[in-house]
């Protein structure tokens, strides 16, 4: 594994625990402070578990949690597999990613990721050309 890719696995584990560390402190604060959402002029204000009753409010907090916990699954699965071969889609989908969450720490390091990940895959294609 090149230089590249190991910084890119570190990178990618970092935004992952920062990824978890966010979803669940979303889902901390949704048990224990009552929240406050307005969607369409519809004021709602409960706990997370008596969200039930209000599909609406339930969906848009669901997401809040789900968004970062599955951005860090799909990160550690792609650690996993840069440590074998970097590929074109792990360092498009990286920056994609940073690029929808750029506001958050890990979005920065994912975008970081992203392109290490995209050299990773140069040095060893022409690594691969010169062996040829």
């Amino acid at each position: 594994m090149n230089r590249h890719a190991k910084a890119a696995s570190r990178l990618i584990i970092i935004g992952a625990i920062w990824y978890f560390l966010g979803a669940v402190f979303l889902f901390t604060i949704g048990m224990i402070t009552p929240i406050d959402i307005n969607i369409n002029g519809v004021h709602t204000r409960a706990y997370l578990w008596e969200f039930t009753t209000y599909p609406g409010p339930l969906s848009l907090w669901v997401a809040f949690i789900a968004i970062p916990f599955i951005l860090a699954v799909t990160g550690l699965t792609m650690r996993k597999r840069l440590k074998e071969h970097a590929t074109t889609a792990q360092g498009v989908f990286l920056l994609v990613s940073g690029l929808v969450t750029f506001l958050t720490g890990a979005g920065i390091l994912y975008i970081i990721a992203g392109v290490k990940t995209l050299l990773a895959r140069e040095n060893t294609i022409q690594f691969q050309q010169e062996q040829s």
